[in-house]
């Protein structure tokens, strides 16, 4: 599963951080992209995982793990 999780640099850079976590839906601030659009949250320097943007209210954006949501915590880095 490690091997899973691991993934090339996308080259995007930082566009927002997780603030909170309830199952496998994730809201994060300071992200403004459209739903249906992926990005990856940083676990450390070289574990992602992905996720897809099923929602939004006001500044908040609501993301959808693809994968597990084991290790996420609040502030990690989304790109």
């Amino acid at each position: 599963l490690k091997k899973f999780r691991q993934v090339p640099d996308s080259g995007l850079r930082h566009c927002g951080h997780v603030s909170r976590a309830v199952g496998l839906t994730l809201e994060a601030k300071g992200f403004h992209y459209p739903v249906g659009a992926r990005c990856w949250v940083k676990l450390n320097d070289t574990e992602r995982v992905e996720a897809e943007i099923v929602g939004f209210d006001g500044e908040c954006a609501y993301l959808m793990s693809i994968g597990q949501t084991q290790g996420i915590g609040p502030g990690m880095l989304i790109t």
